[in-house]
């Protein structure tokens, strides 16, 4: 299948990884050349099955790759065109790439107001901001305003991966990689999460998702890549992966739904 247009009429990348390798300790490879691109304002997805190599390849866009024993041993990450190499994950949330981690990980104890303050630590020059960020949070999670208070740890699990992802949109991610934020929850759940994502990006903002559902993953991206083995075995047009029954059978698990029926109502 073709790669994504970046000719002249189409937006710059946002992202682009080009043969990125990594291994865990002297001899595990978890990462065998993997390449693909992110356009500005666009929604990628990057699927695949447990050990495929997702969490890795977002650890290295990310920066933690070496806080999880992890080393980058091959090709290039670049953002806005500017390599990654050596920039630490703190200043790479300042130059917008903004991560919702798989489970959630909130803060249990603290109220969720807290858990957004937390969320822009990197904007903490700017206090003057901190009440219409919050507010503006509130406003696209009415849910989150109305539980302000409340420990996060008391929130559903729905609840809390809406926190999640507001807590990541106080840092203003031009560039938002979501782990996972369908896991565990219930499908009616999902759809309400699948439509806060499309949301953002009908927003404006770039959106890289890491799914094992395939089904939500295709519905709410324009571009996907399948990872297993740690390598890219797969890439195309997010609709025409669904159309694929090839490409289901081996790597998506078997038959995907029609379009809009499990995430039906999500824009």
């Amino acid at each position: 299948m073709s790669s994504p247009d970046l000719s002249r009429e189409s937006p710059p990348p946002i992202l682009a990884l080009d043969g990125v390798g990594a291994h865990y300790g002297a001899a595990t490879v978890a990462l065998n050349g993997v390449s693909l691109t992110v356009r500005s304002g666009s929604a990628v997805a990057l699927l695949g099955s447990n050990g495929a190599g997702k969490s890795t390849t977002l650890r290295a866009i990310s920066g933690v790759l070496v806080g999880h024993g992890g080393r980058q041993t091959s090709g290039s990450i670049h953002y806005d065109g500017l390599p990654l190499d050596g920039v630490p994950a703190d200043r790479r949330v300042r130059m917008g790439i903004v991560q919702v981690p798989e489970g959630r990980q909130i803060f249990t104890s603290l109220s969720v107001e807290e858990n957004l303050r937390i969320g822009r630590y990197g904007k903490r020059a700017d206090r003057s901001g901190t009440h219409a960020d919050l507010e503006r949070a509130f406003d696209m999670f009415p849910i989150l305003g109305e539980r302000r208070h409340q420990a996060g740890g008391l929130l559903s699990g729905g609840e809390q991966q809406m926190l999640a992802i507001a807590r990541a949109l106080m840092a203003s991610p031009r560039l938002l990689v979501l782990d996972e934020p369908s896991l565990g929850l219930a499908p009616k759940i999902v759809d309400q999460i699948a439509g806060i994502v499309r949301r953002i990006n009908e927003g404006g903002t770039s959106v890289l998702i890491v799914e094992q559902n395939a089904h939500v993953a295709l519905e709410l991206t324009e571009y996907a890549y399948v990872l297993a083995g740690g390598k890219v075995v797969v890439e195309g047009a997010s609709a025409d992966l669904k159309r694929s029954e090839d490409v289901q059978r081996a790597y998506l698990g078997g038959d995907l739904v029609p379009t809009g029926e499990q995430v039906r109502g999500a824009g």
